[in-house]
C-alpha cells in the first residue's frame, strides 16, 4: 500500500505542480488492468486542467475512472497549447485533485439547458475560431430553434464546424457539449 500511496502522491504531485506553475502540457497517469497497461491524460493549458482523457473516456466520467484507477506511473511532457482539447464540462482544478487525493468521484455528469449549450459551445467556439463563429451559432440557435429542436441545432452546428475545421475536430469539440443536455 505504501508503494501505491507513494506513486498517487506523484501524480497528483506532478498535478499541482502543473497547475500552481501555469504549465502548458500533459500528464499521463498509467495503470495496469489484467496484465494491461492503459494510459489516460489530463491536459492542462497555463496551469488550467482543460481536458482529460481516460479509458475511452473524456471529461468528468474520465476523471472518474481516474478516480478509481490505482495509477502505476505519471510523467508530465509540455506540449503547445494547440495540441490540446479543451473540454467545457471539466470541474475546476480544486474539485478534481480533492476527489482523486481522495479516490472518490469527481462528480455526476452535469446537464445543460439549451440556453446553458448555446452559452457553452459560443465561448468554446470564440476560443478557437473567434467572434464571427459565435455569433453564427447564436444565429443557428435561432433559426433551428434549438431550445426544442436540439437535434437539429446540433446537425446544424456540426455543418458548420465542419466547413472550419473538420468532421472529426468538430465531433470533438461539440459532442461533449451535446451529451451534457437535459
Amino acid at each position: 500500500m505504501y508503494a501505491t500511496a507513494k506513486i498517487e502522491s506523484k501524480f497528483t504531485g506532478l498535478m499541482q505542480h502543473a497547475h500552481e506553475h501555469e504549465q502548458t502540457g500533459k500528464l499521463y497517469a498509467y495503470y495496469r488492468d489484467d496484465n494491461v497497461i492503459h494510459v489516460g491524460t489530463l491536459f492542462f493549458k497555463k496551469g488550467r486542467l482543460c481536458g482529460c482523457n481516460y479509458d475511452k473516456s473524456t471529461g468528468t466520467e474520465a476523471l472518474n475512472s481516474l478516480a478509481s484507477s490505482v495509477i502505476a506511473t505519471a510523467m508530465f511532457v509540455p506540449s503547445a497549447p494547440a495540441d490540446l482539447l479543451d473540454q467545457p464540462s471539466i470541474p475546476d482544478f480544486d474539485r478534481v485533485l480533492k476527489a482523486l487525493c481522495n479516490g472518490e468521484a469527481v462528480g455526476g455528469t452535469e446537464h445543460l439547458s439549451a440556453v446553458e449549450l448555446i452559452q457553452a459551445i459560443c465561448a468554446t467556439l470564440h476560443d478557437i475560431l473567434g467572434e464571427k463563429m459565435a455569433n453564427n451559432i447564436k444565429d443557428l440557435a435561432q433559426k433551428t430553434r434549438a431550445s426544442d429542436n436540439i437535434a437539429g441545432f446540433k446537425e446544424e452546428c456540426m455543418k458548420s464546424v465542419s466547413n472550419f475545421m473538420g468532421g472529426r475536430r468538430a465531433r470533438e469539440i461539440l459532442d461533449p457539449l451535446f451529451e451534457m443536455t437535459l
